[in-house]
Parts: structure tokens; C-alpha cells; sequence
């Protein structure tokens, strides 16, 4: 391993030990209740160590965003596999979201202030970069299931599927928030998903 490979990689190495401090502060805590200084210490760095690798509490947020998209995708990849058509895919999509936001909703709760924490970075950021691909690559998945359907007859053949994609995406990703404070959340995102798998089916 040349020099540039090895500093590359300690470096991501020190930026996964920072993230992993700030989702215990942030979590325990509370976004708006953390500082940078209590990140620092939990991560055993000086402030000083920590801004060069985030530039503020945005970058450290996008970061955790970045991961939480990950784990979403392997939530997706693991419900649609066994799957055969793109219509179940779609339901299978659906429901691995449900799962997700169930059983980790520190990272769900951190996905729903993407926007937010977008703002405060700038653009050439490599966190929101990062995010902004993880973002992509399961609208990508969507996109690629739809199509799927529409090859094997289970969705019709006259919807766009990147438009559809980002529609369905956009969905599925919004409407939850609405639902955080209704005991009957579940049978509602579950209502919604059959509305979407009925406008889509053939």
C-alpha cells in the first residue's frame, strides 16, 4: 500500500470514529443540544482534530445520513430479492422501508432532516456528496424495478419509470413523517402502498 492509500484510509477510518461519536451524542442527546465540543470529547480528539475532518454539525449529520441511507438499501436489496416480478418488488420495497424506520429510528429521524442539514454545507462538500449518491443509487433501485415490471407485464407499460421512480421515492420518503404521531401509522403507510401498487399494476 503506496503512502496516499495508507493516508486515505486513515483518514476515513478517523471520520467512521467520529461518527461514530456524534450518533452517540446526537442520539443521547439531540441534535440541536449537541455541540461540537461534545463530540470532540467523546471521540477523545480536540476541537481543533475535529474540524479537520467536518466542518460543523451539518457535515457530521450528512454523514450519519449517508450511513443511514446504506443501511435503508440493505434493508431494500435484502426484501426485494426474493421477489419475481417488478409489482412485488415494489410492495417488498415498501415494506423493507417500514422495517427500517421500526428498527432503527435514529437513522429514520436522521433521514427526515436531509434538507435541512443540505443547507448548511457547502456545495463541494464531500458528506453532501456522498449523501446526494446514496440518495440516488435507491431511487436507481426503484427505477430499476419499475422497469422490471413493465418487461414482465405486472406494471403498466405507459408510465415513465425514472419519473415514477422519483415520484414513488418521494412518497414513500415524505408521507411517513405525516403518519410519526398516529398510533395507526402502519395500516396508513400500508393504505398508501396499496394506492400506489394499484396505480401502478397493469
Amino acid at each position: 500500500m503506496g503512502t496516499r492509500e495508507r493516508k486515505a484510509r486513515e483518514r476515513l477510518n478517523r471520520e467512521n470514529i467520529i461518527l461514530d461519536a456524534a450518533e452517540q451524542v446526537f442520539f443521547s442527546q439531540g441534535f440541536e443540544q449537541s455541540t461540537m465540543d461534545d463530540v470532540a470529547k467523546t471521540a477523545e480528539l480536540s476541537k481543533g482534530s475535529l474540524y479537520n475532518y467536518f466542518e460543523n454539525k451539518n457535515e457530521l449529520c450528512l454523514g450519519i445520513i449517508g450511513r443511514s441511507l446504506q443501511r435503508l438499501l440493505e434493508y431494500i436489496e435484502k426484501a426485494v430479492t426474493g421477489e419475481k416480478n417488478g409489482l412485488k418488488r415494489i410492495y417488498a420495497f415498501g415494506k423493507a422501508f417500514m422495517l427500517f424506520r421500526k428498527e432503527n429510528p435514529e437513522y429514520y429521524c436522521a433521514l427526515q432532516n436531509l434538507r435541512g442539514h443540505s443547507c448548511g454545507c457547502k456545495k463541494e462538500s464531500k458528506f453532501l456528496n456522498l449523501t446526494l449518491t446514496g440518495n440516488s443509487r435507491i431511487n436507481t433501485v426503484l427505477e430499476d424495478i419499475i422497469l422490471r415490471g413493465i418487461n414482465d407485464g405486472t406494471i403498466r407499460k405507459n408510465v415513465n419509470p425514472a419519473l415514477t421512480a422519483a415520484a414513488v421515492w418521494g412518497e414513500f420518503s415524505g408521507i411517513l413523517p405525516g403518519f410519526d404521531f398516529n398510533r395507526n401509522s402502519a395500516d396508513a403507510f400500508e393504505c398508501v402502498l396499496e394506492l400506489i401498487i394499484n396505480g401502478l399494476k397493469k
